[in-house]
């Protein structure tokens, strides 16, 4: 179990990390 949550946390934080960084370098630009 604990695997298994690390692994999602891993999974979302980069998916939210990818998102803020578009986000961000869309408004920069």
């Amino acid at each position: 179990a604990e695997i298994a949550h690390t692994a999602q946390y891993i999974i979302e934080n980069d998916f939210f990390t990818g998102r803020v960084v578009e986000i961000d370098g869309g408004i920069r630009l």
